[in-house]
């Protein structure tokens, strides 16, 4: 039984991202937890000073339950799938703090949730909560695209940095995912040192004895940034997901540099999965 965590701002990206999440996981047994985080400030100081604060929230809460339950019903009836449950969650915290909360608390196996990129962060708080997910949240986050409809996986890309392990609990936990769907998984090493091998037989050679339930290809890049050739390669080859490992950084080469996580779910056209390490 997995437990998955939709996190939703009622809008139609999150919507989509339900949607998704649904017909992705069809064949397996699964309880979706719908989460509506408000804003700990939305509860203004002025239902504290009259006194009221417990009934203001409880009516706040009751609000939102509702139209959760609404969504959920209305999800229920559309699919119609007896493996999978609806719950639903209304919380007033931070939106960090929050989802932290939410996956002890409900034993949570994945977070999904919409995006329509960070580019319209200013226009999207949901958009630019993507990024605090996935920068804060050392948790596997499924994000999808403002618009992608649902395909099977046929074709998973996993793009690997000259640090990214291609084994190990991590790796494991990428072939774990990919087993029920039976994609072909596309794996490129990506190095941008111009001083690397120019084989890397070995690494090849250790795939073909780890990944046994699953077609792959791989592709081994050197010297080229790990942004550029993604690009390149999806606009070449057919890509369902896209899997991201991404590192623990500092906060300096966060603010000064980015990363690759960073560049690419600005621009992001397919479903992103990313675990961290």
């Amino acid at each position: 039984m997995k437990n998955i965590l939709l996190l939703t701002d009622y809008s139609t990206i999150a919507l989509n991202g339900m949607h998704y999440a649904i017909q992705l996981f069809e064949q397996q047994e699964c309880t979706f937890f719908i989460c509506h985080i408000k804003k700990v400030k939305n509860f203004i100081s002025d239902d504290l000073i009259s006194g009221n604060s417990g009934s203001v929230y409880k009516t706040l809460i009751k609000d939102d339950k509702l139209k959760l339950k609404a969504l959920s019903k209305g999800l229920q009836d559309q699919y119609k799938n007896a493996r999978h449950r609806f719950k639903v969650i209304v919380d007033y915290d931070a939106f960090i703090p929050s989802i932290k909360q939410n996956i002890k608390h409900h034993n949570i196996d994945l977070i999904v949730m919409g995006s329509n990129g960070a580019s319209n962060a200013a226009e999207s708080i949901f958009g630019s909560n993507t990024l605090k997910v996935i920068r804060n949240i050392d948790f596997p986050t499924l994000v999808i695209p403002e618009n992608y409809r649902f395909s099977p996986l046929k074709d998973i890309l996993l793009p690997l940095d000259k640090y990214d392990p291609s084994e190990g609990q991590l790796f494991k936990k990428f072939l774990e995912f990919s087993k029920p769907h039976g994609s072909v998984l596309h794996i490129l090493r990506i190095t941008d040192d111009e001083h690397a091998p120019d084989d890397n037989s070995d690494e090849l050679n250790q795939l073909k004895q780890v990944i046994t339930d699953n077609e792959f290809e791989y592709h081994y890049i050197k010297n080229v940034p790990l942004h550029f050739s993604v690009s390149n390669y999806i606009q070449t080859h057919h890509v369902d997901m896209m899997v991201l490992f991404e590192q623990t950084e500092s906060f300096f080469d966060r603010f000064f540099f980015g990363s690759p996580t960073t560049r690419l779910s600005q621009d992001l056209e397919t479903p992103l999965l990313v675990y961290h390490y």
